[in-house]
Order: structure tokens, then C-alpha cells, then sequence
């Protein structure tokens, strides 16, 4: 029998900027965690531990994923407050030139309007300032029992990025072509998957951090 070889790394580098944005206690913070597959950043049930933004990486073979978390969002009409605003400034900043940006979002609370409204606050920014793709992020569906809610979920947010992407003249032009991904960050569920998609869509670009110094 032959010996087992390794595949050789290729040499061109591609990297991927990615940020995480959603509202406090959406399980940002937790999915940061479990995409480089380290106890990178602090995990609490208190609303913005996350004072700034984290510089998470995670490299496979030739790519690297360049995670940005970012303090729980809050929209503009609830950031009166000088200490929320710099938050929401935080977060704000964080999604500019981003490839992706993944919107998280908590599956097992009701969307109340002051929600939706945040949300597609944080998808207007998200359409604004990102490359490539918006990704939707259904976080702790597992807490979720009637998983035919999820569906309507799905359908509710991807109306709302479609309606802030397109506007009310193309409203007609709306599909249901969000990519969607349900997870739950705390049992590592499905973070896997999204970790994958990430990967195949990285463009060629040098690493933000250096071989020598990059999580692998």
C-alpha cells in the first residue's frame, strides 16, 4: 500500500472580512467562539459585553476567515444615550468594507415591530457597506419547539433585506434568495456549514494576519 499524502497547500492566499452584527444578546459573541474554534471572546446574558470590535481568525489551508464581532446593535431611535451611540457607532464602523456580513439574529424571541424595525436598520447598513453577500443567521433554533415557525421567520427577515435592498419601486422584483443559515452557536450546530460557505466564497487576497501569526 502506498503512503498517504497530504495535499499540497496552494500558494495564492484568499481571505475573507467578515462581520458580525445583530442586536444584544443575539449569540454573537458565542458564534464568534465556535467559527475559530476558541474561547476568543467573552460570553455573558449581559446586554454589550462586547464594549468594541474582535479580531477573530480562523485559516484552512490557503484561506483565512477575518471575523469582526461588534457590540449589540442598536438603531438610531433607541441611541440618545453618548455611550450607546458610541456602540452603535462601534457597530456601524465595523461593516465598512466588509465582504460579508452576517446578520444574527435570536430565533426563539417574537419579532416585535421595535425588532423588525431594528433589523432592517442593521440590513440597510449591511447592504450598504459589504462586497459580496448579506448572510442571514438564525441563532439558538434549538430552543425553538414548532420549527414551522422558523420558516416564517425566514420569510419575514428576507422580506424586510429585500425591501431595503431593492426599495418600494422594485418590491416586485423580491425572491426569497437571502442566504440563510440556522444554527445554534452554543451546541455548535450548523456553525460548521457556515464556517464551509465562507470558505468557498473568499476571494483572492493576502491574509490580514501572517501565517506565522494566524489561528489555524
Amino acid at each position: 500500500t502506498l503512503p498517504k499524502r497530504r495535499m499540497p497547500v496552494p500558494l495564492t492566499e484568499r481571505c475573507l472580512n467578515v462581520t458580525i452584527i445583530g442586536m444584544p444578546n443575539a449569540g454573537k459573541s458565542t458564534l464568534l467562539n465556535g467559527l475559530v474554534g476558541s474561547h476568543l471572546a467573552a460570553c455573558t446574558q449581559k446586554s454589550h459585553t462586547t464594549r468594541g470590535s474582535i479580531l477573530g481568525v480562523y485559516n484552512f489551508r490557503n484561506i483565512q476567515l477575518a471575523f469582526h464581532d461588534t457590540p449589540g446593535y442598536v438603531s438610531l431611535s433607541n441611541s440618545m444615550k453618548s455611550d450607546t451611540k458610541i456602540l452603535r457607532k462601534l457597530a456601524v464602523d465595523a461593516t465598512v468594507h466588509s465582504d460579508v456580513v452576517l446578520l444574527v439574529v435570536d430565533a426563539a424571541k417574537y419579532l416585535k415591530p421595535n425588532v423588525l424595525d431594528t433589523f432592517a436598520d442593521m440590513a440597510k447598513i449591511a447592504s450598504r457597506e459589504c462586497r459580496i453577500e448579506t448572510i442571514l443567521v438564525l441563532n439558538k433554533v434549538d430552543l425553538v419547539e414548532n420549527k414551522y415557525e422558523l420558516l416564517d421567520t425566514v420569510r419575514t427577515l428576507v422580506s424586510l433585506i429585500n425591501g431595503v435592498t431593492l426599495g418600494e419601486d422594485n418590491a416586485h422584483l423580491a425572491k426569497l434568495d437571502t442566504t440563510t443559515f440556522m444554527i445554534s452557536a452554543s451546541t455548535n450546530d450548523g456553525v460548521k456549514d457556515l464556517v464551509n460557505y465562507m470558505l468557498s466564497v473568499a476571494p483572492i487576497r493576502k491574509w490580514v494576519v501572517p501565517k506565522e501569526k494566524g489561528i489555524t
